[in-house]
């Protein structure tokens, strides 16, 4: 009768510990839909929401945010790697090395803004208290002063935190996989 008291007890105790762990997961967990970046049309008079993502061709940046970006191409391995940067936002596209499309249709990989202009579909801007991030979704895993958000093995959300607490860099981020 004893065994059988802790056999009934221990497994009360895990099943606790597993529906807290499993709901404390659950509760931070960052929605897909937070895998992009919004920007107000030109003239921010509210006539509409720019979304820009992965796997949108870079051109679909330039004709909402003009050419006033360096180009920049670079060769790794068997990829072709075209940057956009423009001053405070940088959009880099993926091709394969032999593929001889215009530079401005590459799908995107990764976004890294630190313009204020941009935001989350949930409204975190540069600049931010990166503490409301943490209350909504948790402190992602933790690479030095980088918070990253993984919806699954090859995309992510980051949020890189200045000294002060503050938002300084959001990534939008595919994995390159060559």
């Amino acid at each position: 009768m004893k065994h059988l008291f802790q056999a009934i007890s221990c497994a009360a105790l895990l099943l606790a510990a597993l529906v807290f762990a499993g709901g404390t997961a659950s509760a931070h967990t960052m929605p897909d839909s937070e895998w992009g970046l919004l920007c107000d049309a030109v003239g921010g008079d509210g006539a509409g929401v720019i979304e820009f993502g992965v796997g949108m061709p870079l051109q679909y940046a330039e004709d909402f945010l003009g050419s006033g970006f360096d180009e920049e191409e670079k060769a790794i391995e068997s990829l072709r790697l075209v940057y956009y940067k423009y001053p405070e936002i940088t959009f880099c596209g993926e091709m394969q090395k032999s593929d001889k499309r215009p530079p401005g249709e590459a799908p995107i990989v990764f976004i890294e803004c630190r313009s204020t202009d941009f935001r989350t579909p949930s409204g975190f801007r540069i600049g931010d208290a990166f503490e409301e991030v943490e209350a909504m979704y948790g402190r992602g895993e933790v690479s030095g002063s980088k918070h990253v958000y993984w919806f699954d093995e090859a995309r992510n959300v980051s949020f890189t935190v200045d000294e002060a607490g503050l938002i300084e860099e959001i990534g939008v981020h595919q994995v390159i996989f060559g």
